[in-house]
């Protein structure tokens, strides 16, 4: 992960996906829910980063409802930089284009995340 967390402060954004996805195939298999739902944010902050805003906020919403779900609140670290990157990436959008991302991302299934992340986040 800290891989892509340089690549992203660098702006190299693309890398940085690359290197989170690759993180949290690891951590998946591990089954270390908390590294896996900073990823999914990450994955957000990434895709914020390079333009695509609708799905950068579906990413923060799986992690939203996982972080609700298993109890994992935000350090304020955490905290400050989430509402750094949701507010970039609504800026980005219109009202209704953010509702539409965001519950897409809260209706997501467990299940599904997985193939969400290698079908949505494989290189181009």
């Amino acid at each position: 992960m800290r891989a892509g967390d340089i690549a992203r402060a660098q702006e190299r954004h693309a890398d940085a996906l690359a290197h989170y996805r690759q993180s949290i195939l690891d951590q998946w298999r591990q089954v270390d829910a908390h590294t896996t739902i900073l990823l999914l944010e990450r994955f957000g902050y990434a895709e914020s980063g390079l333009g695509n805003a609708a799905r950068a906020v579906s990413w923060m919403a799986v992690a939203d409802a996982l972080r609700g779900r298993d109890a994992y609140p935000r350090t304020p670290a955490e905290a400050r930089e989430w509402d750094r990157e949701l507010a970039r990436a609504r800026a980005q959008l219109s009202e209704a284009a953010f509702q539409t991302a965001w519950e897409d991302g809260q209706r997501r299934e467990t299940s599904d995340i997985l193939g969400a992340v290698l079908a949505e986040t494989a290189p181009e």
